[in-house]
């Protein structure tokens, strides 16, 4: 191989770093502590099977969050976590619909005013987006913080 060849290769994998380096998503800061988001009770409701933990869970993470008219009415917009934790969504939609979460590729149906939860392990970091899949319509994003 000449050496102009060798310059090519070497200038190409210094660009390929540098954009790995500069794509990475940064980490953001920890959300300040608030009051805890109480669970919603779903004795009856339709839960999600829980996924085979790849990481044993440190903590358990619950969010209740609800919607309204297609827009989350209340709970949190980012879900915060650390890798490992088991996560645990509660939800109620005023209408028959479908939470998915992206990345994880979870799916729950959801009846209309009936709690479902969706269980899980954090089991890889980065943001992940959840949205009502039949409408396309983006509620919010889980962030997993890597430990």
């Amino acid at each position: 191989m000449n050496s102009r060849a060798l310059v090519f290769l070497a200038a190409g994998a210094a660009i390929l770093s540098a954009l790995f380096l500069l794509a990475r998503p940064a980490a953001s800061p920890p959300a300040e502590a608030g009051p805890a988001q109480p669970a919603i009770a779903a004795a009856s409701a339709p839960r999600a099977a829980p996924s085979t933990p790849a990481i044993p869970a440190k903590t358990v993470q619950q969010f209740a969050l609800k919607v309204v008219h297609k827009k989350l009415a209340s709970g949190p917009v980012v879900l915060s976590v650390q890798e490992g934790d088991a996560v645990a969504i509660t939800i109620v939609c005023d209408q028959a619909e479908e939470l998915h979460l992206h990345g994880y590729n979870r799916k729950l149906e959801l009846q209309a005013n009936v709690p479902s939860t969706l269980e899980f392990v954090a089991d890889r970091s980065g943001r992940f987006e959840y949205e009502l899949e039949h409408s396309g319509i983006e509620l919010g994003a889980l962030e997993v913080q890597p430990r």
